[in-house]
């Protein structure tokens, strides 16, 4: 066991991990940058009607909080909307605006891991935990957050939980951090709809922290109470003010033994994802697996000190908040969508903090454990890294073609519109969509791949 009694090694520990760290960045900004979608797509095209409204002067503060397929965008929406008024629509405004959220957030992740080694009293292995960490929170595999922009909600959201459980687990608990939390909180709700998974976290976070032992743990509890209640009450308002049944016709059907069950297993199948996106069915059997290495690290921490899950709910509270989002996720897309759609690559971003959460603690197994069987720890890091890559791989040999496919489509439309072919549109309008009218109102003011026009070459 390596004791730190100064506290300073974590910092300088990341000073020295900062090269891998850099590269992992560098890779997911290299590759955004060259690929992104240069032209709306799909739900994207949200934005433009935002912009119709704008112009016409009928665009509303209300209109920003309006759910969008059950749930918000409003965090996406007051970035984009902004951006697109002060650029021209560009795309590559918004996909810097996701990587630069995605760097904040992991700032608070190193704050997250670096506090979690101070409580444990670790001063080895931080560099590999730090570019472990990176590699998989920079991965791109999340092809299709990075490269298009109207995901810029989804880094809002991770962003936002991420300080979220920052303030609630490596803070001081006090009032004013549990506001704070309370404050990353709305932002990933607001963002996306797995958010709400830090609401019971919240909660749990709390008790653990033995919030109500005194005065101001139980202004704490009261904080999160309050904000929790308001933002659930804001919830049914906008749900009301739109009719959208979401609480009684999305979710999974049948007697609560099986939705429970349903739900539990699209939410292993949605945290394993990041790691066995190569070999699908593969997923149950790999999260016991790890859950199996995971146990073990915990008994050894345990069996040296009793209160290490007080020490270790940094990297706990990540994997709740994944496995949750997983569930929420689950509540509204298993019985329409299916099953599958919990390995979706958009949904990797999040199950990416499960596996940091997982590797953080037996790094810190490592490290803190006398007499561990490294070779079994070591392997298993090495086994996730080396299956994350295998992911990678499957995600980027499909989404590159596609990138190069949907930019050559782009510079047909701002060269030809309204000369392009069916096959063209596709790349853009979803088949329930009609976005004609936005479409012109791009090309009459020279908005987004517009603003560059070429001569038609067909």
């Amino acid at each position: 066991m390596t004791i730190d009694t100064s506290a300073s090694e974590s910092p300088f520990a990341f000073k020295k991990a900062a090269l891998p760290v850099a590269v992992c960045f560098a890779v997911a900004a290299i590759y955004t940058l060259v690929l992104y979608y240069p032209f709306p797509r799909h739900d994207h095209w949200y934005i433009v009607t935002m912009m119709q409204a704008s112009a016409a002067d009928t665009l509303t503060f209300q209109d920003f909080f309006e759910l969008h397929g059950g749930h918000w965008h409003a965090s996406g929406y007051f970035i984009m909307v902004p951006l697109a008024q002060l650029t021209g629509f560009s795309h590559l405004a918004e996909v810097i605006a996701s990587l630069a959220l995605a760097v904040l957030g992991y700032i608070g992740l190193v704050r997250i891991l670096m506090q979690q080694a101070k409580d444990l009293s670790v001063t080895t292995h931080l560099v590999g935990l730090f570019a472990c960490a990176a590699f998989f929170f920079f991965s791109v595999d999340q092809s299709e957050n990075w490269l298009w922009g109207w995901q810029v909600a989804v880094f809002a959201s991770t962003c936002g939980a991420i300080w979220a459980i920052e303030r609630l687990t490596a803070a001081p608990l006090t009032p004013l951090n549990v506001m704070l939390a309370a404050i990353g909180a709305a932002i990933s709700i607001y963002g996306f709809a797995t958010g709400w998974a830090l609401i019971p976290l919240g909660f749990g976070l709390l008790l653990l922290r033995q919030a109500y032992k005194d005065v101001g743990g139980l202004l704490s509890l009261l904080v999160w109470t309050v904000f929790s209640a308001l933002i659930l009450w804001h919830f049914f308002l906008a749900q009301a003010a739109v009719n959208v049944p979401f609480t009684s016709d999305a979710p999974p059907t049948g007697n609560a033994f099986e939705v429970a069950f349903r739900l539990v297993t699209y939410a292993i199948n949605y945290v394993t994802s990041p790691v066995v996106r190569f070999s699908t069915d593969i997923s149950i059997q790999f999260f016991f697996v790890s859950m199996g290495v995971l146990g073990w690290a915990l008994y050894l921490l345990f069996r040296q000190k009793p209160d290490v899950l007080t020490r270790l709910l940094p990297a706990l509270a990540l994997c709740g908040y994944a496995f949750g989002a997983g569930m929420v996720t689950g509540l509204g897309r298993l019985e329409q969508f299916g099953s599958d759609t919990a390995f979706l690559g958009r949904y990797l971003t999040f199950g990416n903090m499960f596996w940091i959460g997982v590797l953080s603690i037996i790094f810190l197994t490592r490290a803190y454990v006398e007499n561990v069987p490294r070779r079994v720890f070591t392997g298993f890091i090495i086994l996730a890294c080396v299956m994350k890559i295998g992911s990678i791989g499957n995600v980027t040999q499909k989404t590159v073609p596609l990138a190069f496919e949907i930019r050559a489509a782009a510079e047909e439309m701002a060269n030809c519109y309204p000369d392009v072919s069916a096959e063209t549109m596709l790349f853009f309008e979803a088949p329930i969509q009609d976005v004609a009218d936005r479409l012109k109102y791009l090309s009459d003011n020279d908005l987004s791949a517009f603003k560059i026009r070429g001569e038609c070459d067909r």
